[in-house]
């Protein structure tokens, strides 16, 4: 029997766009799907739609399987509301926490799926049992056209991501974002990590590399609240002996929110940067700083210390120069600080690589 795939999708007033990212999900010729919507109390017409389509998609799902012949197939949807909203790692912690499925799909609100999706990316998973996660191929959707956006030169869709690139300086980029797909990325390799628009993972893996302090555990970092969250747990499950494999057939949408292009010269972060809302940059900021912290190895910051220091020390004088609304990010992370080290120790005392297995993941 194939096994069963919890789909995780949070929604906070994501009218426009959450009737295209559940119906994806719900519509996978995958026959064993559970589906969990967790809503952030959203104040916008979200939830009026979530419950038309809870009475819509069996049906639908129902038809569309019987159409392309998948068989024994397997529908549960569940609606859970917040009464405040608690953020984007709590809300997929507490669905993955209770997920029936042997892999779990981080799906979000502003992304959709092709209906082979799930399909393509599932078949990766059975060629090593130390695969964690597996990330497809994302293309950048227009908001307008709901179809992906396509480069004038080449006329070829836009690439939003093939997967997450650890540069040595320590910035984080999406493989291809904001590049017309010419064909650099048809071919299935391992990376460094999935991003979080649609990343798949085997449960088992996040079990493995969740953090308990006391009782409480967390699978995606609960004091990140946004921002980073799928960087910190690529990061930790490559420290852990997991790997991360990219699957071009397996294909998505996203509408990007933020970061148009893999920027990685300083004239063109800083223009990146200054897209970001106010709040997007205070939690970038912060976590950014607090996930080192936890992950980072000392011998490779020695080794890589001309790539990323330089780099660190223009990010503290242009927030300092150009953000004072970013500054109070400076006192959130002191007072985090040393609950992120008593992270770090749970994360190193189940390493499983050495510094120069990890190396090999720094561009």
């Amino acid at each position: 029997m194939d096994p069963l795939v919890t789909i995780s999708i949070l929604s906070y007033n994501d009218e426009a766009t959450i009737e295209t990212a559940v119906k994806s999900a719900a519509l996978q010729l995958w026959p064993r799907i559970e589906l969990i919507v967790f809503d952030n109390n959203s104040k916008d017409n979200t939830k009026r739609l979530l419950a038309g389509m809870k009475e819509r998609l069996p049906g639908l799902r129902s038809a569309h399987l019987s159409a392309h012949g998948v068989e024994n197939a397997e529908f549960r949807f569940h609606i859970l509301e917040s009464k405040e909203n608690i953020g984007f790692a709590p809300g997929h912690n507490r669905i993955i926490a209770m997920a029936k499925g042997e892999y779990v799909l981080l799906l979000n609100s502003d992304a959709g799926l092709d209906d082979n999706f799930l399909k393509n990316a599932m078949r990766v998973f059975a060629g090593d049992e130390r695969i964690a996660a597996v990330q497809g191929k994302l293309y950048r959707l227009d908001p307008d056209t709901e179809e992906p956006r396509v480069d004038e030169a080449t006329k070829k869709p836009i690439i939003d991501t093939t997967g997450l690139l650890m540069l040595k300086n320590r910035r984080i980029i999406n493989r291809g974002q904001g590049t017309p797909d010419t064909g650099m990325y048809d071919r299935q390799e391992e990376i460094f990590g999935a991003d979080g628009a649609a990343p798949l993972y085997r449960k088992t893996s996040l079990e493995d590399v969740k953090i308990c302090l006391g009782a409480r555990c967390e699978y995606l970092d609960e004091d990140f609240f946004s921002y980073k969250e799928d960087v910190d747990l690529a990061w930790r499950l490559r420290l852990a002996g997991w790997k991360a494999v990219y699957a071009p057939d397996a294909v998505g949408y996203h509408q990007r929110g933020s970061g148009e292009s893999a920027a990685t010269s300083y004239i063109a972060i800083m223009g990146e940067r200054r897209r970001l809302s106010k709040l997007s940059k205070y939690h970038a900021f912060k976590n950014q700083r607090l996930m080192q912290a936890k992950n980072d190895m000392p011998s490779l910051l020695a080794k890589h210390f001309f790539r990323w220091f330089p780099k660190e020390i223009g990010s503290w004088f242009y927030v300092l120069a150009f953000e004072r609304y970013t500054w109070r990010a400076f006192g959130r992370m002191l007072r985090l600080l040393p609950k992120m080290l008593r992270k770090r120790r749970v994360i190193m005392k189940s390493r499983k690589v050495s510094a120069k297995d990890m190396e090999r993941w720094f561009n």
